[in-house]
C-alpha cells in the first residue's frame, strides 16, 4: 500500500510540469496569436492612413497641374492681383485647355494669400461633383462646384459655390479654419471669380457658422426687399467683423457665397458672402463677351444695376 501511495506521488509530481509547460505553451500561443493580429491591425491601419494621404497628395498635385496650365498669378500676391499693375481685365484663363478636360467648367476662382485657386464646375446636380474631381477621377476632394440652381452665366443675385473642407487645408478649408477669426478673416478679403466673358472682384464681408439644416442657400429674391432681408440676416448672424465695419444691406446687389464643412459642430458648415465690387470683361475675351450668351435682357440690366452700385 505504501508503495503504491509511493509511485502515485511520483506519477502526480511527474504530470505537474508537464502540465505547466502546457500552460506556458498556450499562453505563449496566444500571445503569438495577439502580436500577429495587432501587428495586422497596425500595418492596415497605417496602409489606410497612407492611401488617404496619397489621395490628398495626389488630387493636390492634379489640381496644381491644371492651375499652372491655365492659371498662373505670381505667389507674391497676396492682397490684389492689382498691386503688380494688372487690372481686372488682365485675369486671363485658358478656357480652351481647361474645356478641353471637363466641359462642365463654368468658373475660376482664386483668393489671393490662400489654397483657394480652383475651376468651378456645374453638375446636373449637387451631388456629381462631390467625390469627382475636375479630371473627372473619384476623388475625396471632389470639384469646386456652382449649385445646380444657379445660372451658369452668374447672372443671379447670389452665386453659391461649395467646396470640401479637407484635413490637408485644401479646398475651401480656410473658410472654416482662419476666416471664423476676424484677423485672419481682414487678411483675406478679395475674392476673384473669372468666367470666360466677365471677371468679377468681390469683398468678403460675413462669415455664418451653421448646420447643413439650415436653409442657407438662396439664389435669387422675388424683390428688393427679400434681397435685403437676406443680406441683413447673414450681417446680423456673422462670426466676423470687417475691419471698416459692415456694408449697408441696401448695397449688396450681388453675392458670391462660398460654402464649406464645419467640424466644430455636428453636420456643421461654414459660409463666406461676398459681395461684387468690380466686374471687368477679360482682354481675350470673344467679341460680345459683355452680351452674356442665352441671358435675357431683364437678367443683364439686374446685373448691371447692382454693379454700378457696388462699385458707387
Amino acid at each position: 500500500m505504501a508503495s503504491h501511495s509511493k509511485e502515485g506521488q511520483q506519477a502526480e509530481s511527474a504530470y505537474v510540469p508537464v502540465q505547466e509547460a502546457n500552460k506556458k505553451k498556450r499562453g505563449r500561443s496566444i500571445w503569438r496569436v495577439i502580436f500577429w493580429i495587432s501587428l495586422i491591425a497596425f500595418l492596415g491601419a497605417m496602409a489606410a492612413l497612407g492611401y488617404i494621404a496619397w489621395g490628398y497628395f495626389s488630387s493636390d498635385q492634379g489640381y496644381k497641374q491644371v492651375a499652372s496650365s491655365a492659371f498662373v498669378v505670381s505667389d507674391s500676391t497676396e492682397e490684389d492681383v492689382t498691386e503688380e499693375g494688372l487690372t481686372l481685365a488682365d485675369l486671363e484663363v485658358d478656357w480652351d485647355y481647361l474645356k478641353s478636360v471637363n466641359s462642365d467648367v463654368v468658373a475660376w476662382v482664386y483668393m489671393p494669400g490662400t489654397r483657394i485657386n480652383y475651376p468651378v464646375v456645374q453638375g446636373k446636380d449637387n451631388e456629381e461633383y462631390l467625390w469627382t474631381d475636375f479630371n473627372l477621377q473619384s476623388s475625396r476632394n471632389g470639384s469646386v462646384f456652382l449649385d445646380s440652381a444657379n445660372n451658369a452665366a452668374f447672372t443671379d443675385m447670389n452665386n453659391v459655390l461649395y467646396g470640401h473642407h479637407m484635413n490637408d487645408g485644401s479646398m475651401f478649408a480656410c473658410i472654416s479654419n482662419d476666416f471664423v477669426n476676424s484677423e485672419e478673416f481682414n487678411k483675406h478679403r478679395t475674392l476673384y471669380v473669372l468666367t470666360p466673358h466677365l471677371n468679377y472682384k468681390c469683398t468678403s464681408f460675413s462669415v455664418v457658422v451653421t448646420d447643413g439644416w439650415d436653409l442657407l442657400v438662396q439664389t435669387s429674391f422675388k424683390d428688393e426687399e427679400d434681397r435685403m432681408s437676406y443680406v441683413q440676416d447673414k450681417i446680423d448672424r456673422s462670426a466676423v467683423q470687417p475691419s471698416e465695419g459692415m456694408p449697408k444691406a441696401a448695397d449688396v446687389k450681388q453675392l458670391f457665397t462660398l460654402s464649406t464643412c464645419d467640424y466644430t459642430r455636428d453636420n456643421g458648415r461654414a459660409v463666406l458672402f461676398s459681395q461684387v465690387v468690380d466686374t471687368a470683361v477679360p482682354k481675350s475675351a470673344p467679341a460680345g463677351s459683355s452680351e452674356h450668351v442665352e441671358v435675357s435682357s431683364e437678367d443683364l440690366e439686374a446685373l448691371e444695376q447692382g454693379v454700378s452700385a457696388a462699385e458707387e
